[in-house]
């Protein structure tokens, strides 16, 4: 009909067969689409559709180790013989075709001419296979589809960076052990730190400068860690040299890896529960209980949490009395 569009169309199918609520891992040749079959750029057509990857592994492989792991000489021997059984089947028929024709016309055909004949065609035969040539076309049809398919790979990756997806390029020469241990490494965030593929968006590392105009501002406002630092959690002087922004609020930390660990999951470090150890009002908490209720284990643990001096009452009393002082004197005369 004239108000089909094709291209709105192919959105909405691609939108089905990826259908967000499930995760896929897709092996394959995305460049290898053809103009009929999509009437849009495979890249521009993801981004339209809302179905980008959010990470794509490109496994680059040196030639001498693609010739080693698809250029298979014994298939290409086997190939050979046949060819060569075929040929020969093909002259013995030819030979016998020519026996008949002498013997219909009364001809005396003679069998050793023949047989020397054979032995001369067998090597003088311009049209039988050639097994060096074969292996040699082989080599050069193989070099020339990786050139070409790395060409279209690298095109589609470059399209793939430019709409901000994510591109690692895997060194697959060495062992598929390796391989997949380096794969494993660099998909860890898109698993373990999946929770926060929102909220890192919402983080920005911030220049010292631009931080120090930030704070002067008052627009912007020190986090619930004041300056302190955000993942140690320790109350050293402010350190605006690596400073970063996350929903108007200002976090400090002691360098780049520190930061960049606070950039891959911000809900890691702000959403639980703590507080910062040596700040300027340290909590002062006071447990009261019958005898064997538990505040002794109670108040441990508070202080080994928090980062508190666990004080005991009693303790401190009998310290005091047992001291020759007025104060010991005088809580003595009380109890």
């Amino acid at each position: 009909p004239e108000e089909f569009d094709r291209a709105i169309h192919e959105q909405e199918l691609v939108r089905d067969i990826l259908n967000s609520k499930k995760g896929r891992i897709i092996d394959g040749k995305w460049f290898n689409v053809e103009e009929e079959v999509v009437s849009q750029p495979l890249v521009d057509l993801l981004a339209e559709s809302r179905r980008l990857p959010e990470v794509i592994f490109f496994f680059k492989i040196k030639k001498s180790t693609m010739l080693k792991r698809t250029l298979d000489e014994d298939e290409i021997r086997g190939e050979y013989n046949n060819l060569m059984e075929k040929r020969r089947l093909e002259k013995l028929a030819e030979k016998e075709r020519i026996r008949q024709e002498k013997i219909e016309a009364g001809e005396d055909p003679d069998e050793e001419e023949n047989e020397d004949e054979e032995a001369e065609e067998e090597e003088d035969d311009p049209d039988a296979p050639d097994l060096g040539e074969m292996i040699k076309e082989k080599r050069s049809t193989l070099l020339e589809r990786h050139e070409n398919e790395l060409s279209a790979m690298e095109e589609l990756i470059e399209a793939f960076r430019a709409k901000g997806v994510i591109c690692h390029e895997i060194p697959a020469d060495p062992s598929v052990e390796k391989v997949n241990k380096h794969v494993t490494f660099l998909t860890k965030p898109f698993f373990e730190q999946r929770q926060c593929l929102v909220e890192k968006h919402q983080v920005y590392p911030l220049a010292g400068a631009r931080a120090a105009q930030l704070r002067a501002s008052h627009v912007y406002k020190d986090s619930k860690f004041g300056p302190a630092n955000a993942i140690a959690r320790e109350c050293d002087p402010v350190n605006l040299e690596f400073p970063a922004l996350y929903r108007d609020r200002l976090y400090y930390f002691k360098d780049v890896k520190e930061r960049q660990e606070f950039l891959n999951e911000p809900s890691k470090y702000t959403k639980e529960f703590g507080v910062v150890k040596d700040r300027r009002f340290k909590p002062e908490i006071l447990v009261l209980g019958r005898p064997k209720s538990g505040k002794s284990d109670l108040s441990k643990r508070l202080a080994e949490r928090l980062g508190c001096v666990y004080l005991k009452v009693p303790s401190i009393l009998r310290d005091v009395v047992e001291r020759s002082s007025g104060l010991g004197q005088d809580i003595r005369e009380i109890l």
